[in-house]
């Protein structure tokens, strides 16, 4: 088993709207990411009540979302932000 819980997509959504229309940009880091549920391991409750505290979503909308891993569970959010929610996911299947 991995230890690795959550990804974080480092792909901008608008970055990738201008090269799709051939606009510029040559930047070299995103302003937005997603974070990815890639797997769950053993321990689901523990999970669910992550992703519920960083999607505000209920307890059964949460079980579904890590039931379907690998999952985007939080899309375009800020740099920062992902990486506390890969934290908190590291930190309880750990």
């Amino acid at each position: 088993m991995s230890s690795q819980v959550a990804d974080v997509d480092h792909h901008d959504r608008h970055h990738r709207h201008e090269e799709d229309h051939g606009e510029g940009g040559g930047e070299a880091e995103s302003a937005t990411v997603d974070v990815v549920l890639s797997e769950v391991g053993g321990q689901k409750v523990p999970v669910i009540k992550v992703v519920r505290a960083a999607t505000g979503l209920g307890l059964k909308e949460a079980k579904a979302l890590v039931d379907e891993a690998p999952k985007a569970i939080k899309e375009g959010v800020d740099r920062e932000e992902a990486e506390k929610i890969k934290g908190d996911l590291g930190a309880v299947t750990s």
